[in-house]
């Protein structure tokens, strides 16, 4: 109903890593996750203030909704109780076959019935491999101590052969393939492009402007302590500017709030040097309130040649996946002006991105060397999946298939089947009961699924998947309640290490399960001889 410079974090509902504006107007968007008037039970305010009118509670919310399809999911069983089952009924075929072949062969050579009876039976009980469940189990249970030293903890024992198994993975971008956490990734001053490690000890004095408003500019609460409460990309624009040496606290006086029209927020701070505004926010919508442009220690005119050369930088950091923003400044007049966003100094760009672990690169390489297919799906957009993806090496090619939640809902079971051919895809705002879609298809094409996520949305999807893996730290309980298996800290290169320890279990499993069928039936049929020895047929 109201709202000023109201932010949430809908990451748990959602899977987006970055905060989105919120107002009180009319939303034409289909999808209630994504429309701008709606604030989701289960996710967070992060900046502003709002009021409220609560229209749906408990199932009827899109986490009540999540819950249901999560209630209703089928867990399936895992290809190791499948195949201990399938050997069961051969075991049991074969000795009950034995058994009735070699009462008739006693009949035919002249033993009682009894004899024959008695003998049939003790042949059924002796072919049972008594020792193939313990066996087993320790087998299990083994592995789960070496995979918890590996920070993978099992819920569920037969969970540790089908992370042998695995032959895709479906895993979510935000908190496993990345830190989860704002960075900034590139700078754009003075015309060239450089990250912030490159700044030197000049720094200071050359972007003084530039470092200020991204020290100055947001609306972080600070508490004694702690780190600091807020947008987490305001935090790490304060990291930024603080690694620089730039620690200033001036008082702020005034704001002008971000706003979802305007795409910009500004600060007004009382300085040594008078009022000063400090203002950021996207670079279309800065730009045209910018008359001059920062060179180091000089103040040029923006002219056209300016605006093609950000235009380009833009586009440049755009294209690598980056949150661009534009920061500026003004000095004010004692008379404050009636709109004091105007005549502004361009003082640089600035890119950010949720960084990519360093060690997922080797994993997915091992990954791919093992035969094991890693499919991204992710609630976020599909630039930063895209970009993300390359930066890690799950997709090579300069176009790779890419399909959004609004293009699945128009693609039938069979299409989506003949999608997941493709060598490279993703997946790219996707909903929960589309991710759990993904699995049943890439289930019916007999793959062995492995799905990692932390949020509510991801819940679903974990409990249909042959093995679901849920993060530790950042994960949500829902999700961990739904998981197989936890990764205690949220690092995709566990899984690869865990996978190895379950592949380990798979042959240690098989190789007895060889010896089961090939020496216990050996031990027992020479007993038949010597038991008819005894008897008249001798």
């Amino acid at each position: 109903m109201e709202a000023f410079a109201l932010r949430v974090n809908n990451a748990t509902i959602t899977g987006e890593s970055l905060p989105k504006g919120r107002d009180a107007q009319p939303s034409a968007v289909e999808d209630i996750g994504q429309s701008r008037n709606i604030l989701l039970a289960g996710t967070s305010v992060v900046a502003g203030e709002g009021k409220a009118v609560v229209f749906a509670t408990g199932m009827h919310t899109e986490f009540g909704k999540i819950a249901h399809t999560l209630k209703t999911t089928v867990k399936s069983q895992s290809p190791l109780q499948k195949q201990i089952a399938r050997l069961s009924r051969f075991v049991a075929l074969l000795a009950l076959a034995l058994g009735v072949a070699f009462f008739f062969i006693g009949q035919a050579i002249g033993l009682t019935f009894w004899e024959n009876f008695i003998f049939a039976i003790g042949l059924i009980v002796a072919n049972v491999p008594e020792g193939l469940l313990p066996t087993v189990t320790l087998s299990l249970a083994m592995a789960t101590q070496r995979m918890a030293k590996r920070n993978a903890l099992i819920r569920n024992l037969p969970s540790v052969e089908t992370l042998g198994s695995t032959t895709v993975i479906c895993t979510d971008k935000t908190g496993t393939l990345t830190e989860n956490r704002m960075a900034v990734k590139q700078l754009f001053l003075e015309g060239r492009h450089c990250g912030p490690e490159q700044l030197d000890r000049h720094s200071l004095q050359q972007h003084a402007a530039f470092l200020a408003c991204a020290a100055l500019c947001h609306n972080l609460k600070r508490i004694e302590g702690s780190a600091p409460l807020g947008d987490p990309m305001e935090i790490a624009l304060a990291d930024m500017a603080h690694a620089q040496g730039m620690r200033i606290d001036y008082p702020k006086i005034g704001e002008v709030p971000f706003d979802t029209d305007r795409k910009r927020m500004s600060t007004l701070h009382d300085t040594p040097v008078g009022t000063m505004l400090f203002c950021k926010g996207a670079l279309e919508m800065v730009l045209p309130l910018c008359r001059q442009i920062a060179a180091g220690n000089r103040i040029e005119t923006l002219d056209d040649g300016h605006r093609q050369q950000l235009a380009k930088a833009l586009q440049t950091m755009a294209d690598q996946g980056l949150r661009v923003l534009a920061l500026a400044y003004r000095p004010l007049p004692e008379q404050l002006p009636e709109d004091p966003e105007q005549s502004l100094i361009l003082a640089g760009l600035v890119g950010l991105e949720d960084p990519p672990r360093p060690e997922v690169a080797a994993a997915i390489g091992q990954c791919h060397r093992a035969g094991i297919k890693v499919v991204m799906v992710t609630g976020d957009h599909p630039h930063t999946a895209v970009a993300i993806a390359r930066q890690i090496g799950l997709v090579r090619s300069e176009h790779p298939q890419v399909i959004v939640g609004d293009k699945l809902k128009k693609l039938t079971p069979s299409q989506l089947q003949v999608a997941l051919d493709a060598p490279e895809i993703i997946f790219a705002r996707v909903g929960a009961d589309q991710k759990m879609q993904i699995v049943a298809a890439l289930q019916r094409k007999q793959h062995v699924v492995a799905v990692t996520g932390d949020g509510v949305n991801d819940a679903p999807a974990l409990k249909k998947a042959d093995i679901g893996i849920a993060m530790g730290k950042a994960g949500t309980d829902v999700a961990k309640e739904a998981a197989d298996m936890i990764l205690l800290d949220d690092n995709f290169a566990s899984i690869v290490a865990a996978i190895e320890e379950g592949r380990a279990v798979f042959d240690n499993i098989r190789k007895f399960l060889t010896y089961i069928l090939t020496s216990n039936i050996p031990e027992v049929v020479p007993t038949w001889p010597s038991y008819c020895s005894k008897s008249r047929c001798r």
